[in-house]
């Protein structure tokens, strides 16, 4: 009989093969296909009660342990989740194979696609994803970059100051103390003398009559929280997680308030889920900055006094079991958050759209180059480009549309290339109003994936 394999690796299978829950495990041995029609099921080895979870939302069935997956026209990595009562969450991948294309043709596609997507969401929503490759880069990172991070380390930072409240870092600490004379345990040369006061001596043996001072500075040791290990601990709560979170959570609102005008005019329902998408975000920044301002009111903290310039390591950030995980998520923070540059070999998440408007947009892109290099080389100068709108440190980048991209002059003629530009209907416009392009479609208008709109003199002369 054959020895059951260990762990969550024997908790699931598709079509009889068990499903591996390893770091960076695809699972290509299945060898899925776009299309196709599989069958999860839980073997007699996982735990009860066992749920599905598909890009984090959770798989419904009629029988227990048995799911349907179904990657209709989706391709790429599927993020599986296992969860059981009592046992931690497992996670894997399932690779996805094209239905049509080859397999190289799929990663040749993605890859051009990659390179304008580094550390940017690509504003294409599905269930499945890829990663882009690293490249090194020293830009402004996305806020959906930034959000990760930090939703990763608000999570790590809940365990770590729980563990600091149950023995928080103290430091021998001196003061001057002004203490009477009748307070005194012992005279030391350390003391002062304060003037005011003074305390006579009895007279002995017929010397004079002395006097001594009433109080005395004194120094005295005390424990106290205030070390630099909580220094530090609360600088980089005040002073970096709660100004990065306010500054996610303000470009995360504008972003929703510009794909809000872009729902009320298209009503397209991928706004609609991004909207919804946008404001969980924005109430999960809010949640995390609560958390902040809650754990800098913790008794060691309200001690600290501020930092001054972040020294080197410490004995206690280094061996400390608590302190020394807060110090490695300071220096991710440095290095991910504060500096920008990434050092992973994946640096971001590419949302895929089903592979036929992967293959769209992948086309539309190599149609403009192909338009452009002809274009120059009849004598034709780009006087404009601006054909991806990026505004600073939004969750994702978007193709502009309705306006001229890409433009290109020789002499009196222009060139405009256009993506999804809008042609009203005649209706619309009344029949005295020029339009380079126009529809008699009852109530409707053109909206095509791209136009190359030409001009002679300023007067619009045809469209392709």
């Amino acid at each position: 009989m054959a020895t059951p394999v260990s762990g969550a690796n024997s908790w699931l299978s598709i079509q009889g093969r068990l499903i591996f829950f390893r770091p960076e495990e695809e699972n290509q041995h299945f060898e899925l296909k776009e299309y196709g029609d599989y069958t999860i099921k839980v073997t007699p080895y996982a735990p009860e009660d066992v749920s599905l979870y598909l890009d984090d939302e959770k798989v419904e069935s009629e029988h227990y342990g048995l799911w349907k997956f179904n990657p209709t026209h989706y391709a790429g990595l599927y993020k599986v989740t296992a969860k059981a009562p009592g046992q931690p969450d497992q996670e894997t991948w399932l690779r996805v194979f094209p239905h049509k294309f080859t397999q190289k043709a799929y990663e040749y596609m993605k890859e051009e696609l990659s390179r304008t997507a580094i550390d940017l969401l690509f504003h294409l929503n599905s269930p499945a994803l890829e990663r882009a490759n690293y490249t090194s880069h020293t830009r402004e990172t996305s806020a959906l970059h930034d959000y990760q991070q930090v939703r990763r380390i608000i999570g790590e930072m809940r365990d770590i100051i729980l563990r600091i409240r149950l023995a928080p870092h103290t430091t021998l600490h001196t003061e001057l103390v002004q203490q009477k004379l009748q307070q005194l345990r012992r005279f030391s040369p350390e003391m002062q003398p304060v003037a005011g006061a003074r305390v006579p001596i009895p007279a002995r043996n017929g010397q004079a009559a002395r006097s001594i001072p009433h109080e005395w500075m004194t120094r005295r040791s005390y424990l106290s929280y205030d070390s630099y290990e909580n220094r530090l601990l609360k600088h980089f709560i005040k002073q970096q997680l709660l100004p990065k979170l306010g500054s996610i959570q303000e470009r995360a609102e504008q972003e929703k308030e510009k794909v809000k005008d872009t729902y009320n005019r298209y009503h397209n329902k991928e706004d609609q889920q991004l909207m919804g998408r946008l404001g969980q975000a924005i109430e999960k920044c809010k949640e995390m900055r609560q958390s902040c301002l809650y754990w800098t009111n913790e008794l060691f903290l309200q001690a600290a006094q501020p930092l001054g310039i972040p020294g080197q390591a410490t004995q206690v950030l280094q061996k400390d079991p608590a302190y020394s995980r807060f110090y490695r998520l300071y220096l991710q923070f440095q290095q991910r958050l504060q500096t920008t540059i990434e050092t992973e070999k994946y640096i971001t998440a590419i949302s895929l759209r089903r592979v036929s408007a992967l293959y769209e947009m992948w086309s539309i892109f190599g149609v403009t180059r192909l338009v452009t290099d002809i274009m120059e080389k009849e004598g034709y100068q780009m006087t404009a480009n601006s054909t991806f709108e990026i505004t600073e440190n939004l969750f994702h980048f978007s193709v502009k549309t309705n306006t001229a991209s890409i433009v290109l002059e020789k002499g009196d003629a222009r060139i405009e290339i256009k993506y999804e530009p809008y042609y009203h209907n005649i209706a619309e416009r009344g029949l005295k109003l020029p339009a380079i392009v126009s529809t008699t479609i009852n109530g409707g208008h053109l909206t095509p994936d791209m136009a190359i709109e030409v001009y002679k003199g300023g007067e619009p002369q045809t469209a392709s």
